[in-house]
């Protein structure tokens, strides 16, 4: 599924709201929005919540993990090694062990906030949107988006986790509903 065209102008508008209105770590936030926005712009779409493990990796991260080399501090620093975790639901100190993207029409990934990957050696997209299958959705099967420079992005689904439902920054509170209403401000303009 390629993604519409109210959805590319979304995402060209959003880096900037972002951060006008959270900080870098805010999927909960971002995704609320999005869902809204969505809402409002495509009243006969679907927008879905589904929490999900999203890790990034550069090459040099793939061929350590992939057995090519043994995995030892040095090693990783020598080869120049870049992974991000996010929503590890293992991680210590973290309030909630997961990461919120958006699943739209049933079949396209967007995550919203997947910049909060974003390493000098790890060129995520501000937003990512990529199609997925029935088999991630359901939790059965990752799905893996390419990176620049031979990177890749690793998501798994957890539906069954609906904690951030629960979350403030999920709620629709002033602070998420004037952002919706600059979304679709611009995407509208």
């Amino acid at each position: 599924m390629t993604p519409p065209l109210l959805l590319k102008k979304m995402a060209s508008s959003w880096p900037r709201l972002r951060r006008k209105h959270f900080n870098i770590n805010c999927c909960v936030n971002a995704t609320r929005v999005w869902i809204e926005a969505i809402r409002v712009l495509m009243p006969h779409a679907s927008a879905k919540p589904l929490a999900v493990h999203a890790v990034a990796r550069n090459a040099e991260a793939r061929a350590l993990m992939n057995g090519e080399m043994e995995i030892t501090q040095e090693s990783w620093k020598a080869a120049g090694a870049h992974l991000i975790d996010v929503g590890d639901p293992n991680s210590p100190g973290n309030e909630w062990g997961g990461h919120v993207v958006i699943i739209f029409n049933g079949k396209l990934l967007v995550d919203p906030s997947a910049e909060q990957m974003i390493r000098p050696k790890l060129l995520v997209p501000h937003v990512v949107m990529t199609p997925v299958p029935r088999s991630f959705v359901s939790g059965r099967a990752p799905i893996f988006f390419a990176l620049p420079r031979a990177g890749e992005l690793v998501y798994e689904a957890r539906p069954k986790d609906r904690e951030f439902a629960s979350f403030s920054g999920f709620q629709l509170h002033e602070g998420n509903i004037e952002a919706v209403r600059e979304l679709v401000w611009e995407v509208r303009r």
